[in-house]
This record gives structure tokens, sequence and C-alpha cells, in this order.
């Protein structure tokens, strides 16, 4: 689902977002988590560049719970 082969097909196909975000949640994810070896900081990179790419152009201010008087 979020395979090298699934990325570049995205990309061939002309869907350049999509193939980025299948990109970073394979690394931010599986990679990061999965693959030994590793150091550390690697890892916090791959998962704060799928953290980044999530919080893109969320306005959170937008879901605030309305308080009540």
């Amino acid at each position: 689902m979020v395979s090298i082969a699934v990325e570049e097909e995205m990309t061939n196909g002309g869907f350049i977002k999509e193939a980025e975000l299948c990109k970073l949640i394979r690394e931010g994810l599986f990679e990061a988590d999965a693959m030994p070896g590793i150091p550390a900081f690697e890892r916090c990179k791959k998962r704060l560049a799928l953290i980044e790419l999530l919080d893109k152009d969320v306005i959170f201010e937008a879901f605030r719970r309305k308080e009540t008087t």
C-alpha cells in the first residue's frame, strides 16, 4: 500500500503530492519503527517529516470547543 513501487506508480501518473505522502507514511511509520540499525536521530527525523506534512495547513482553532456560559 505504501511501497516504493506504489510511490513510483503515483509519481509516474502525475500524483506527486500523493506519492510524497506515500513515501512519508512508509518512512515515518513503518521504516522508522521497524528497520533495525537506524540511529535514533534518523528515526525522529523520519517521524517529524510525516508529522509536519500532516500538520501543514491545519487550523486547529477551527476545531476549538465552544465554551458555554
